[in-house]
């Protein structure tokens, strides 16, 4: 009898948990999908003539947060539109020739917001760029 009641009360344990996520998956699916929607998704495009290595920060002083874009001819990067106005990014020249880059801002649709290059980047050299003015 004493089984029998502790594997109730698991499975109650294990039926209140179930209800209660799902009820804050269903409280967050608004939230989430005002994030995805429609222009709230930009892609940052680095083009290059050969393969350069990026750096693109959250903030181009004291960043929390960096992402290493590995090294290639052309490599879209999602960003939060939102989050233009204090993106960074650092790319560098990975080849042992000189290497012309380009940057693009675009919507999620693929429509061009802003374009910054084609700058000549010299064997290991780098330069950076800010977003704010793609507003």
């Amino acid at each position: 009898m004493e089984s029998i009641m502790r594997m109730m009360c698991r499975r109650w344990v294990i039926v209140m948990a179930v209800l209660g996520l799902s009820s804050l998956a269903i409280i967050g699916l608004p939230h989430a999908a005002a994030q995805t929607g429609p222009g709230s998704l930009c892609v940052v495009q680095i083009a290059a003539d050969g393969g350069v290595l990026g750096v693109l920060v959250d903030q181009v002083d004291a960043f929390n947060i960096a992402v290493l874009v590995p090294e290639d001819k052309k490599m879209n990067v999602p960003v939060n539109c939102s989050s233009l106005e204090t993106l960074g990014l650092g790319v560098t020249n990975q080849k042992n020739t000189n290497v012309n880059v380009t940057v693009e801002v675009l919507t999620n649709n693929g429509e061009m917001i802003c374009s910054k290059g084609p700058f000549l980047l010299p064997v290991n050299g780098g330069r950076g760029f800010t977003f704010s003015d793609c507003q």
